[in-house]
């Protein structure tokens, strides 16, 4: 399942495929629903005479399982008066990355995020975050919809997922439930390079670090963060791409996919995406082959269910090295499973 917010213009829509340009969040359209948690921002105060969409936009994604699979978020805010995000937390695992280029967008416990930084956090963990004057560009993903509601402290959380579960249909024509308990939340947060932290499970990391990601054949880098169910949850794939590596050959697969270019270029069916061009596809479209550019490419790659990330049509696991080597990788046992095998 592959759902945009129908809500956001902007996009290149065609069968089971979503195209977009990060750099140019203003054509996507306000977001009334997440900009109301970001204080001093929100459409009521508003200089006289701005367009909200000025201030924040945004587009959903809805992505592999039709009641709990990942929500993709963009998100864009204009330089403004910054301030704190009501405390609050979510009933699933999150993964945000700051992909604008100020060096201090937000700040989760004294650390900014800025460009390629990231901030993993486990289902149920608490917190605040300081957003930058100077504005911000970032993704989010909630690894599992049915614990997306931002359940503020300070709030009933059956009213705020009251709320949310009311406006689903309008704005997906789909409704999903919410977790309605803290324990109903399934979380898995583990990676192949770091280990979650604390009680909130969280990792920091950057792009720019990639140390302790694996060196693949063709020389490139790899790191991937398992979110949610240790089965069938979400997996980031982070990777650092050597000038003309090929991914993965002419093949369709059984999950949604979300692309997103961080820097340099990639080209996927012959067609050329630059920083800041996404395509998402939808489970049974053909996405490839995906050759990296002769500059090489930096790229975040969200696979909606580990399960079904491989080649589903025959192209098999054998059709390039690299398949093997990531599957290899994938298939890792990790700290959120560690009997996986």
């Amino acid at each position: 399942m592959l759902v945009s917010d129908p809500a956001a213009p902007g996009l290149q829509l065609s069968s089971g495929l979503i195209e977009g340009d990060f750099n140019y969040p203003q054509a996507w359209g306000y977001l009334p629903t997440i900009l109301d948690h970001f204080p001093g921002t929100a459409a009521e105060n508003a200089p006289p005479g701005t367009d909200p969409a000025r201030l924040f936009t945004g587009i959903n994604f809805l992505m592999g399982g039709l009641d709990d699979g990942p929500l993709v978020l963009l998100g864009s805010s204009a330089p403004g008066p910054g301030g704190l995000v009501p405390t609050h937390y979510h009933r699933t695992d999150t993964f945000r990355m700051t992909v604008g280029s100020e060096k201090q967008q937000m700040k989760d416990a004294g650390d900014w995020l800025g460009e390629g930084d990231f901030l993993v956090l486990g289902a149920n963990a608490v917190y605040t975050q300081t957003l930058s004057t100077g504005g911000f560009r970032d993704l989010v993903i909630e690894a599992d919809r049915r614990g997306s509601a931002s359940l503020e402290t300070k709030r009933d959380p059956d009213e705020i997922i009251e709320e949310l579960e009311a406006g689903q249909a309008e704005r997906f024509a789909h409704t999903w439930r919410c977790h309605r308990r803290d324990e109903d939340a399934i979380s898995g947060v583990a990676a192949t390079f770091a280990s979650p932290m604390g009680k909130r499970q969280r990792i920091l990391g950057s792009i720019s670090q990639d140390q302790d990601w694996d060196v693949l054949s063709d020389g490139s880098r790899v790191g991937a963060i398992f979110l949610a169910d240790p089965e069938s949850g979400p997996v980031v794939v982070l990777s650092h791409n050597a000038p003309g590596a090929i991914e993965s050959p002419d093949a369709t697969y059984g999950g949604d996919r979300f692309r997103l270019i961080l820097k340099g270029s990639c080209s996927v069916a012959g067609k050329a995406y630059t920083k800041g061009q996404f395509r998402v596809s939808e489970a049974g479209t053909v996405d490839g082959p995906v050759v990296h550019g002769p500059e090489g490419s930096s790229q975040l790659l969200v696979l909606a269910d580990r399960r079904t990330w491989l080649p589903d049509d025959g192209a098999g696991i054998g059709a390039t090295s690299r398949l093997a080597e990531l599957d290899s990788i994938l298939s890792r046992p990790s700290a959120a499973n560690p009997d996986r095998s």
